[in-house]
Order: structure tokens, then sequence, then C-alpha cells
């Protein structure tokens, strides 16, 4: 996942150097107008899920403990979870799993329903 996220911050660098002009100096939409905005709104959206993604983490650890538990619950509430995976798995533990699935979605959903709406 590390190798895959790389190349996935990467690519979405290099692409939004493409993504300045929007707009003809008539006003009208310059050519490849759809693309850069929805290219542009999957952009934004992921790194906000990139930055968010730990929290989905810790939810999903304490939705599977309640569900599989019988008895004493192992997570308690949200920075105890947090700080239970950060102490037995890492760092990498907190902020990785589920983060490419996570960006591919938000690129291609986001970046639709927001890049396709009409300005």
């Amino acid at each position: 996942e590390g190798q895959c996220l790389a190349g996935y911050f990467l690519a979405s660098g290099s692409g939004l150097a493409g993504l300045a002009a929007t707009r003809g100096n008539d006003g009208s939409p310059s050519r490849g107008y759809v693309f850069r905005e929805v290219a542009a709104a999957g952009c934004t959206a992921s790194w906000a899920s990139c930055l968010f993604n730990f929290t989905d983490v810790a939810k999903v650890r304490v939705q599977a403990a309640a569900s599989t538990a019988m008895g004493q619950l192992p997570y308690t509430g949200f920075s105890q979870t947090v700080g239970r995976i950060v102490r037995e798995e890492g760092f990498r533990g907190l902020c990785l799993p589920g983060i490419v699935a996570s960006c591919l979605r938000d690129l291609s959903y986001s970046g639709l329903s927001i890049g396709m709406y009409p300005a």
C-alpha cells in the first residue's frame, strides 16, 4: 500500500499543474475543462480523505470489536482506540489501512459528483 500511495501522491502532484486555466479569454470553457474540474475535485477530496483516514480506521476497529466481543469491549472510546492502535501497531497501523481504497473512492465519486457540477 505504501508504494501505491507514493505513486498516487506523485501523480496527483504533477496532475495539479495542468489545472490552472479553465476558461479562455472570451469566458468560454477551454479544451479539457471537464477533465480539469473532475481532477481538481477528486484531488481535493482525496487529500482530505488521506488526512482523516485515521478516524475511519479507529471507527472500524470499534465497530468490529463491538460486533465480535462477548462481554468486555477492548475499546472504550475514540482516544483510547487511537492510543491502543499506535501502541500495538505503530503510527503506520493507524494511518495506512484502507488509505488507497479511500483515496480512490474519493477520486472517482467526489471527483465526478463535484467536478461535473455546472459552474
